[in-house]
This record gives structure tokens, sequence and C-alpha cells, in this order.
């Protein structure tokens, strides 16, 4: 028997390494309170920072709503209130003081927080619980006795300075974004470290982000900056052998990147729909562009008034560039030498709890799910019931990743065709078709036929605000046992112009390339 290479050892141990990092992904998960903060404190250290204090929060809602209460509660005059009427702050165990504090706390709930919390609630998280609501108020109550006894995080540090309260707006939580900026940096320059080609360039979101937070790491618009960063020939040859692992990590990137998002569709609640102009095709392109440039003027001054809370909150799986630097540090640790502590703080934030809101003097910690339902794709999705619960007794229904109403889900038998064509919203609209039923929709609907060959039939229906939906119909070559052949509908690209480029599309070809000798 063959010995094996190093490199087959090394591989090897990489593919348990996702394999792993993937369960993790597919698991509720236990929240490893140990390892979370020994990250949280490592980060911290590394950016020149002191230990913060760490407030654990019981799920998604309360991460994102606990530190907008906290931040407007601390800057409230019924929070003066308070310490004025509990005196010196001595002996906080006490049983005389702890007394005091719950006397203060009922007044300071009923004058302040009460009203703030409805306000939100109300707006973001209407189909919530009160047994949720109370959860809130409890945990809320708990950090703010330990935010009093800490004393760090006040009127004066928890926000910007030159921020300004107007009127009754609702100012977000404690300011930070120095991590954030660290993490995003250190994703780029992973990235830089293990590409044979670095292209972030203006022109791209990320390079846009990027030329934010440093202005050095985008060169691909300068030639010399760019020769620079070519790899030696010794670096391509292990530089290679990362284009393999790239490839393994790259369905563990796009699950933590619709986690990511799913998450954060959680923690936000409800989100208003955005109401932007039709395209009037009879106006110029410079009315339409100016109508559309006063209409987002409008709606961003609007969205400024609602009363909702959010914070930037940093989830778990929201660096997917972190098993490909684990799995490169493993085939060479020379690779990403310099960032180790980094690699190892965001990793062991991943393994430790869901998500963070990390600030200059504070850092909130989402707990992990007591349940979670994926379908077979990974991503979050229940047919009758909640894909997710929190200990807090707040829950997130979804269908195939997307966040929705309770309601829906109980309702998903009874979708009706106008509902689909009447909705506005176009993440729930594909919803809606899809617990419709795509063959159905193409059958009812009167979609029009923009093209047939003989490898099918090509259906399209236009959407006010969105993508075309762009549907196959092709027959089974294969008899079934009453004789008759099956039609089968597929989604293909809105781009494709024949049934055969579309067909040759679901087989990850271009219509030049398909040319089946048989169908089966």
């Amino acid at each position: 028997m063959n010995k094996p290479t190093n490199d087959a050892v090394v591989f090897a141990k990489i593919d348990q390494l996702l394999a792993r990092w993937r369960q993790e992904l597919s698991e509720p998960g236990v929240d490893k309170r140990d390892i979370a903060e020994e990250g949280i404190n490592l980060l911290y250290k590394k950016a020149g920072k002191k230990p913060p204090l760490i407030l654990w929060c019981d799920s998604p809602l309360q991460t994102n709503l606990i530190p907008t209460l906290i931040g407007n509660v601390l800057r409230s005059d019924g929070w003066k209130t308070l310490i004025e009427n509990l005196g010196p702050i001595e002996k906080t165990d006490s049983e005389q003081f702890i007394a005091n504090w719950k006397s203060q706390w009922i007044r300071l709930e009923k004058s302040t927080v009460l009203p703030l919390l409805n306000r939100i609630w109300n707006f973001q998280y209407k189909g919530e619980t009160a047994t949720t609501q109370q959860k809130v108020l409890d945990r809320l109550s708990e950090h703010l006795l330990t935010i009093l006894k800490d004393g760090r995080l006040n009127a004066e540090t928890v926000h910007h300075k030159n921020i300004k309260k107007k009127d009754d707006t609702i100012l977000p939580g404690p300011h930070g974004g120095d991590l954030w900026k660290a993490m995003v940096k250190l994703g780029a320059e992973v990235e830089q470290k293990t590409t044979t080609d670095f292209t972030f360039s203006m022109t791209t979101a990320q390079g846009l982000a990027l030329g934010v937070l440093d202005h050095r790491m985008v060169t691909n618009h300068i030639p010399i900056a760019k020769d620079l960063l070519k790899p030696t020939d010794e670096q391509k040859a292990l530089l290679e052998k990362v284009q393999d692992i790239r490839a393994k990590c790259s369905e563990l990137e796009t699950l933590s990147n619709s986690r990511s998002a799913w998450l954060t569709q959680a923690a936000q609640g409800y989100s208003r729909p955005i109401s932007m102009p039709d395209i009037d095709p009879e106006k110029e392109l410079h009315e339409n562009l100016w109508g559309t440039i006063k209409a987002t003027k409008a709606e961003f001054e609007l969205r400024q008034k609602d009363p909702r809370a959010n914070n930037f909150i940093i989830w778990g799986t929201g660096m997917p560039w972190l098993p490909l630097a684990l799995s490169c540090r493993m085939l060479n640790d020379k690779l990403l030498a310099n960032f180790e502590d980094e690699i190892d703080g965001w990793a062991y934030l991943f393994h430790g709890a869901a998500g963070y809101v990390l600030c200059d003097l504070v850092c909130f910690v989402c707990r992990k799910p007591k349940t979670l339902v994926l379908n077979d794709n990974g991503r979050p999705h229940a047919q009758f019931g909640p894909a997710a619960t929190w200990s807090d007794g707040f829950d997130v229904h979804s269908w195939r990743g997307i966040v929705v109403e309770a309601d829906l889900i109980k309702q998903a038998h009874a979708v009706r065709l106008d509902q689909i064509l009447t909705e506005e919203n176009a993440e729930r609209r594909r919803v809606l078709l899809d617990m419709f039923g795509e063959e159905r929709f193409v059958r009812e609907s009167g979609a029009e036929v923009i093209h047939r060959d003989k490898y099918g039939t090509l259906y399209r229906h236009m959407f006010k605000m969105d993508e075309p939906l762009t549907i196959v119909k092709v027959r089974n070559a294969t008899r079934e046992l009453d004789g008759s052949y099956k039609d089968y509908f597929l989604r293909v690209p809105p781009t494709v112009t024949t049934a055969k480029e579309a067909v040759a599309w679901t087989f990850g070809l271009t219509a030049d390339e398909y040319d089946p000798g048989y169908e089966s």
C-alpha cells in the first residue's frame, strides 16, 4: 500500500475541517460562551482597545433592539432621574441597593422604556408575542444594571459626539465600526494573499468599500501597484494548490452569505415596502432619471422617520472567507502568518455564538437558535411551522431561505394567481410564486410563448420592477407507465432567447455546446 503524500494528508485534514464547518452551519448549535468572549477580547486587543463590557442577548430580535433601547435610555431624562434617586453607587450587590434599583426601574420602565419600546414594537415587531416583549424588558433591566455597575457607558460615551437627537427620532445603539472595518480589510487581505490575480477595483462595490477604508488597498487602477502584487513562481505553485481549496470552499461561502442575509432579515423584522416611481416609456431618459432621484431622496427621508431599531450586527456566518483562511493555514503556515491572531479571533466568534454588535466600550452577543430546520440546499425552510426558534420565544418562519410571516406559511396551499400578479414586493412575490407553482402559473397566467423548437417551449411573463419570469417546457422522451409523456417546467435566466439555449443552460452548457444524441 502506497504511503499518502504530504499534500494528500493535508487535503484530507482540510476536507475534515470543511465538513465540520458545514455541519455547524447546518445545526442549531450550542453557545460556547468562553470561546466567544475569548475571541471578542482578542480582537479588541489587536485593535488597541480595552476589553469591552460583554452583554448576551437571547435572539436576533433582542440583539437588534436592546442596543437601540440602551442608547436612547442612557440619554433620557428618566435615566438621569433614576441615577439621582439611587444616590451613591456603593455595595451594588446588597439587598438594599437591589430593592432600590427595582423600584426605580419600575418608574423608568413606565415613564421612558415602554413608550419607546412600544413605538418600535408596533412598527417593527408587531407580529411578535407579548411574552417575547416581556423577555426584552427583563433582559434590558439586567443589562442596564450591569452598565450602571461597570460605569463606562453613559450619555457621553454611548454615541458619537456630533450625533444630535431631533424631535422624537430614535437614535441607533452605541457607536462602533472600527472592528467591522478591520474584518472587511482582513477579508480583502486574505483574498489578496490567496489568489493569483488580485483585481479589486474602484468599479466594484467591494472596491468602493475598501477604498473608503484604506485607499492603498485599491490598486487595480494603478499599473505599477498591480505589478507589485504579482506572485513569484514559487508563490504561484502554492497558490495553484490554494485554488483547489477555494473550489472546495465555494459552497460554504454561498451558504454563509445566504445565512447572514437571512439572519439580518429576521433581526430587522418588518420593513416598510420601498415606493419607487414607474418608468414611463413616453418620457425622456433624463426625466425618468430626475424623477427617480427625487423619489429616492423622499424615500430616504421617509425611512429616517421610521420608529425602528437598526444596528449593524456581524453574524458568525458573515465571514465567508474564514474557511478558506483556516484551510490555507493548514496548507502552509507562512501564507497568512501576519494574520494569525485575527483569523483565530473571528473563528472563535463563528463557533461561539450567532452574532455580534461590536462597539467601542460594549459588545452585544446573540445566542444561537434552539431549533433550526433546513432544506436540502442548507437554507432555513419549514412548511408547517417556524424554521428557527430562540430561548426568548422569538421564532422565524421561512420559505427557502426567505423570512416570511407565519400567516403566509399557514396559507401556502391557498395562494391565488391574483395575489402574485398584484404583489409589489419582488421577494415576497417570488415566495408566492414558488408556493403557487411555476408550472401552474405558466398555464393560468397566460405567459407569452417567446420561442418554440424541437427542444421545448420558452415562456416569459413580465413583472413590474423585477426581472421577467422565464420558463422552458420540455417533454420527457421516456414514456410513463400509462403511455403518456410527462412535461417538465424549468426556470431559466431571463437572458435566454431560445428554447435550445434554455435547455442547454440547465446542463451548464451553451446552445452551441448542447447537441444531445438522445434524450432521456
